[in-house]
């Protein structure tokens, strides 16, 4: 178990689970939502090799969020060889290296890691009941 995820509205979220970023509004609107599968990542950071996207920190959730990617990097050979756990810019990183619950430890670990990266991603994705 990688940890929690804390919401807009202060409310602790397993990041194991299949998540609402914020349950307590979630019920407030009940034609919409957002939703997001947490998926594990592992890139191989080989010497020389960069990560290969633009982070953000989110101190108010504690995460960090995907910016932008580049074509080159850990990230871009990551998405090549599992389609269908892509990393792609709006991505919300909840752990790395098993730190989770504060952004700049996250975001320190990304750049300290000289070999390979584990990280908890979650996909957000709008959902419309139809």
């Amino acid at each position: 178990m990688w940890g929690w995820l804390t919401a807009c509205c202060g409310a602790l979220v397993d990041i194991d689970e299949e998540v609402s970023v914020c349950p307590k509004h979630a019920s407030q609107s009940p034609s919409w939502g957002l939703r997001g599968r947490p998926f594990d990542v592992v890139l191989d950071m080989a010497p020389g090799k960069m990560l290969g996207l633009q982070i953000s920190k989110d101190s108010l959730r504690n995460v960090l969020l995907v910016r932008q990617l580049l074509p080159v990097g850990a990230v871009c050979d990551w998405n090549k060889e599992h389609p269908s756990d892509k990393i792609e810019i709006g991505c919300i990183i909840v752990a790395v290296d098993g730190v989770a619950g504060d952004a700049s430890l996250m975001s320190d670990a990304c750049v300290q890691s000289s070999k390979s990266i584990e990280a908890k991603v979650i996909r957000m994705k709008i959902i419309k009941d139809q």
